[in-house]
């Protein structure tokens, strides 16, 4: 259905998928190629078909193949048009806007996934298009039935097209929206009236959209601040979410991103671990525990503090030598990704801190062996586990996070570094290949309409900023990491609230299980920790090329 509209203008559109029905359908979706630029100056619209599923997507096809056409020649002075043909929803089992459930809801997770792609596509106006016996329009609001001249204004507060034009919930602001119904042989002929209407007398800027532009402006440094005013204040309990946000507290009052010196505060809540590091590692941390006081490493590296360091120290010296062919324990022995940014970033900073070969001699080890445990696959991205064998979002942002402190601190003459360098760069190769059009990467990297995942967009934005700092990757890699950070920005609110972050998720057993793990809004530590120190790299780039 929908190739046929993409093969009527293939250069205006990408192809897109804006969800996943519980069959585990994707609901595609073509989008405009410029949809995204929000700094453009034409109308953003969206033409979604029938919500009520009355009307087929066909029908909605058919309708958009003439205007399709008059977009071979598509120009700066036309407004773009992004399509859903077929929403996939069937009458309004679910109130929008939705509340709960994204986007595990058992009977309509489509309500979800659609109600936050559209809020973050973040059109200038939502058109839904109906086929019946009389041609009506009619708008969500006065001023838009005033500008092209609809029959009537105000749709059911619970509807699609009526909670976006109120702004309502979570949104990030109002999308204006029309409802035309006409019979089928019409259908395409108010379209293009409508577009000749945008044309003439214009659409002004959605609320969505105004609200995403400005966050958009926000400097990385603006950002920093905005997150470090809500992450990086307990380590109940001690895992690497906590610790990556105490030590980006750190690096930002370090770089000069923050003023208040924040170690008094940091000792008041880390004392009996600076004082007595035994009392917690004797209890057999796993990976993420010991990941959780690399902020010990910044401390010490930033302020000389011995005690600091004898613990970070004694957190590396907790991962042993298992073994060739072996990840070192408490490491999974099934090579799951999560231990490859775990392992990397605490022995990596170990040999950093004391110079000791051990450290360097058992990460260089440990990555040979990733290399050869096959969870990266022929086509560049990685299965959670050998026995998972899934490319879960987040676990590639820690593949990622992985390659990119071992290459940060492994010794120059390093025998795995060539090896390393050229994995890492078919890694971030093929995770720009399966982005979103929005910019973000998904809870299941290769699998479209599964939802746009903020922590492993922030972890895949972190290496490829530090690949192109450090001279990994050329600058041809600088427009994927732009999206990348415009994506992270925008889902941002400025309380540090954040948008769809996947809860902690083990290897799952099938593509559904991941699919269904729950995405959280909101404050939330593992989102919280990796957007700051995303911001933070952006910071040390922007500061550099000052």
């Amino acid at each position: 259905m929908i190739e046929k509209l993409l093969s009527a203008a293939p250069d205006a559109w990408v192809r897109d998928a804006c969800g996943v029905d519980r069959d585990g359908q994707a609901i595609d979706a073509l989008v405009h190629r410029g949809a995204y630029d929000r700094e453009s100056e034409r109308a953003s619209i969206l033409a979604i078909g029938d919500t009520t599923g009355r009307t087929t997507g066909d029908v909605v096809v058919d309708a958009l193949v003439d205007v399709a056409r008059q977009m071979r020649n598509d120009s700066d002075s036309v407004p773009t048009l992004s399509v859903v043909p077929a929403p996939g929803l069937t009458g309004n089992a679910t109130p929008y806007p939705p509340i709960e459930g994204f986007f595990d809801h058992q009977s309509d997770p489509v309500a979800r996934y659609l109600w936050r792609w559209i809020g973050y596509l973040a059109p200038d106006l939502v058109v839904e298009l109906r086929s019946g016996d009389t041609t009506e329009w009619r708008a969500t609001d006065l001023r838009t039935a005033e500008r092209f001249g609809a029959a009537g204004f105000g749709f059911e507060d619970d509807s699609l097209v009526g909670a976006l034009g109120n702004g309502a919930g979570d949104a990030p602001g109002a999308i204006p929206g029309l409802r035309i119904t006409a019979p089928n042989g019409e259908l395409g002929v108010e379209i293009g009236r409508l577009l000749a209407m945008v044309n003439k007398v214009g659409v002004e800027p959605s609320g969505a959209r105004r609200s995403l532009v400005v966050r958009r402006k926000r400097s990385p440094s603006d950002v920093v601040r905005i997150l470090i005013g809500t992450y990086g204040y307990t380590l109940d309990p001690v895992v690497y979410t906590q610790g990556v946000s105490i030590g980006g507290r750190l690096v930002a009052w370090e770089m000069g991103i923050t003023q208040a010196d924040p170690t008094g505060n940091i000792r008041q809540i880390a004392g009996s671990l600076l004082a007595n590091p035994d009392s917690f590692l004797d209890s057999g941390p796993d990976g993420a525990a010991l990941a959780g006081l690399t902020w010990a490493c910044d401390m010490a590296r930033i302020t000389g503090d011995e005690q600091a360091k004898n613990l970070f120290i004694a957190a590396a010296d907790r991962f042993e030598d298992g073994g060739k062919s072996v990840p070192p324990p408490p490491a999974d022995a099934d090579f799951r990704v999560e231990d490859m940014f775990f392992i990397a970033t605490v022995l990596g900073q170990a040999y950093r801190l004391t110079g000791n070969s051990r450290y360097s001699l058992l990460l260089d080890g440990y990555m040979r062996s990733c290399l050869g445990s096959g969870v990266q696959r022929a086509d560049g991205l990685f299965d959670h586990s050998q026995g998972a064998r899934f490319p879960w979002g987040r676990g590639n942002g820690f593949a990622a996070l992985g390659y990119a402190e071992a290459l940060t601190y492994l010794p120059a003459d390093s025998p795995v570094r060539s090896g390393l360098v050229d994995a890492h760069r078919i890694h971030l190769t093929a995770l720009l290949s399966h982005t979103a059009p929005s910019g973000k990467q998904r809870q299941l990297t290769d699998f479209p309409g599964s939802y746009e995942e903020l922590s492993a967009t922030c972890m895949v934005g972190i290496a490829l900023a530090r690949a192109v700092d450090l001279g990994w990757l050329g600058e041809s890699y600088l427009p994927g990491l732009k999206r990348c950070w415009e994506a992270v920005s925008e889902s941002i609110d400025d309380d540090g609230g954040l948008v769809d972050v996947c809860a902690g998720t083990g290897p799952q057993t099938s593509v559904r299980e991941y699919l269904d793990r729950p995405a959280v809004s909101g404050l939330d530590d593992r989102g919280g920790a990796m957007a700051m120190w995303f911001a933070l790299e952006m910071a040390k780039i922007n500061s550099a090329r000052e």
